[in-house]
């Protein structure tokens, strides 16, 4: 690969909709430079895919300024070279071997949450980002091309977003909370497991990349929360995930519905909306407002 300026393909990455934060997209570049130390931090990250490195390579063609005729050629020997691969069987061949890798054995997955590198972030530490946010004061939540946001209403009192068509068949809600001084996701976690333990739910809790999350089958309600039945009149279950991480007098929880409930490891989309997201906390009150311009 030709040098290039690093700063410069990040902000290609980010302008092009490669849903990745930035810290991640430049050990990704680096990596990709000869840096092993940063190849080995994407690799525990598990950053080197097919997609991010087909962007970052397109970054790298557009910050060296090559002309629009060698571009064209480059991408028609790419092309040609994928479908030499799928007439083979060699990229058939290749999804089983990532599909392994994904799901190998071996030690819990490296976290991936308020590393230094990727948040949830607390509004005094959140990095400069010309992305645009959905502003709701005291939670801000990066916007994404499909994605839709509604407001998140619970005892008549706005606590966070709904967030529409994060992929196919799959919704997120993302709320935030007061939280006291030594309070941990962890013991959240916990009291929630129990809870739903005590009603009688199926529960399982699993150490994700994201964080520790819970996975659960409870029954479905309508929008008024009222229990939606079957034609038999059995009352209809719903698989659901819960994420969350704790900050300085916050407490921001995830809770997926739909097809991305059942995707082990977790998808990037999914992953990026939660981490980039900044919750601000004055006096240890997180104060929200839904805003005019939320679509």
């Amino acid at each position: 690969m030709e040098k290039y300026s690093i700063p410069l393909a990040v902000e290609t990455l980010l302008d092009g909709g490669l849903e990745l934060p930035a810290g991640e997209v430049r050990l990704l570049a680096q990596g990709a430079l000869g840096d092993l130390d940063a190849a080995r931090i994407s690799e525990e990250r598990r950053l080197p895919t097919l997609r991010n490195y087909a962007a970052l390579l397109w970054a790298a063609a557009a910050s060296t300024s090559r002309p629009e005729d060698e571009i064209d050629r480059l991408l028609d020997l790419a092309e040609g070279l994928l479908a030499d691969m799928e007439s083979s069987g060699e990229a058939a061949a290749l999804a089983l071997v990532e599909s392994a890798f994904e799901h190998r054995a071996g030690p819990p997955p490296v976290q991936r949450v308020r590393d230094g590198i990727v948040g949830p972030w607390d509004s005094r530490e959140a990095p400069q980002s010309r992305r645009p946010y959905l502003d709701l004061g005291g939670l801000k939540v990066p916007r994404a091309r499909g994605v839709t946001f509604e407001p998140h209403i619970k005892n008549g009192r706005l606590c966070g977003t709904v967030l529409m068509d994060v992929l196919d068949t799959t919704y997120m809600t993302l709320e935030v909370f007061d939280n006291p001084p030594g309070r941990t996701w962890s013991d959240v976690l916990q009291q929630l497991t129990q809870s739903l333990n005590r009603q009688g739910f199926r529960t399982e809790v699993t150490l994700e990349s994201l964080c520790p999350m819970l996975f659960a089958e409870v029954p479905e309600t309508d929008a008024d929360g009222g229990l939606i039945l079957h034609t038999d009149g059995e009352v209809a279950m719903q698989n659901v995930r819960f994420a969350g991480c704790h900050g300085n007098g916050w407490l921001l929880r995830a809770t997926l519905f739909g097809y991305g409930v059942q995707n082990t490891p977790l998808d990037d989309r999914i992953h990026w909306l939660f981490t980039d997201s900044i919750v601000k906390s004055e006096d240890g009150r997180v104060l929200l407002e839904w805003p005019d311009d939320a679509q």
